[in-house]
């Protein structure tokens, strides 16, 4: 690939940069909703699929999570890949992991994460609650 400029060859640089992290965060996110290597990438295809711009990472995100939550959440084979802390959130309920995931790790504000998930936002504080007395029991 030829660029006319350094500052044409540094913009596509950052640009691939900041989308391979975001996939990178997505697709741990995926995995970690979902319990399985599989089906994150799955999902994170039909995200793909379904993009009208690829580089919207929060698009992509968006639609990925949209097609995780269609699916059947029952955890497969643990991915070693995964540091052991994030492969103990596997092992909770999806429910409470489901919660866990985007608002404590995903730090998404509760009203988004209960919308999301169809529930109401003192279900997402009970649920987190819940996941992190069972991580801390673990």
């Amino acid at each position: 690939m030829y660029f006319r400029t350094e500052s044409t060859y540094r913009q596509y640089m950052t640009t691939a940069i900041e989308t391979g992290t975001s996939l990178c965060k997505t697709f741990v996110t995926a995995v970690l909703l979902t319990g399985n290597t599989n089906r994150a990438e799955a999902a994170i295809l039909e995200g793909i699929a379904s993009l009208d711009n690829p580089e919207d990472s929060a698009e992509l995100l968006a639609r990925t999570l949209d097609s995780l939550l269609l699916q059947d959440d029952a955890v497969g084979a643990v991915p070693s890949s995964l540091p052991p802390e994030l492969q103990r959130v596997l092992w909770l309920p999806s429910r409470l992991r489901r919660c866990l995931v985007l608002r404590v790790l995903m730090a998404w504000p509760r009203e988004r994460c209960a919308a999301l998930l169809g529930l109401d936002a003192a279900e997402i504080d009970r649920a987190v609650g819940m996941a992190a007395l069972q991580l801390a029991n673990q």
